[in-house]
């Protein structure tokens, strides 16, 4: 199946997915995850706020920002199609703007390293048990990670969005694990 066949059908699942086994689904993962040791210990993440059907990372975020851990998000510039991290302090709903295709920014957003980032948590449309990612198509997280690759690199998603194979292209990076509701597979 190719790519576009792939996202099609992705977000028809997605799309019929209620609220609560969303809800329920991001609760379970956000449990894994925060048990893993390269969370435990990672002082920067870059992290991601979740556009609609996506997984909802906020109660990990919160806890991550009141253990004073470094978490930033993706910063898009759209003319250049690039992305970088930018803090994100708190996840209070004054200090956040909307943007362009929905996607949620810190306000007055400081840049963050790429240096200093230990994890990143990475969203997707769907995902293979080797650790291949399928995104929307606009090659921001490939182009970031092929330039700034930190050290471990996780993929999030629901069950459903686990795929038997995704076709590989040069550019397409590749995640240290996939975390689900069922746990964690590792590469």
């Amino acid at each position: 199946m190719i790519k576009a066949e792939q996202r099609r059908e992705l977000r028809q699942i997605l799309a019929s997915m209620s609220t609560q086994d969303r809800q329920e689904a991001s609760k379970a993962i956000c449990a894994h995850l925060s048990t893993l040791p390269s969370i435990e210990t990672a002082d920067t993440i870059l992290a991601y706020l979740p556009l609609e059907g996506e997984v909802d990372l906020t109660p990990l975020l919160t806890a991550l920002i009141e253990k004073s851990r470094t978490v930033c998000v993706p910063i898009v510039t759209w003319e250049n199609k690039t992305m970088h991290a930018g803090l994100l302090p708190t996840l209070d709903g004054e200090s956040l703007i909307e943007g362009k295709h929905g996607l949620r920014e810190p306000r007055d957003s400081l840049p963050v390293s790429a240096d200093t980032i230990d994890v990143m948590l990475v969203p997707g449309l769907g995902f293979d048990r080797n650790g291949s990612r399928l995104g929307r198509g606009g090659g921001y997280y490939d182009r970031y990670l092929n330039n700034h690759r930190s050290p471990i690199v996780i993929g999030v998603a629901f069950d459903c969005q686990m795929l038997e194979s995704i076709d590989r292209e040069e550019h397409d990076q590749l995640m240290t694990a996939v975390v689900t509701p069922c746990g964690v597979i590792l590469q």
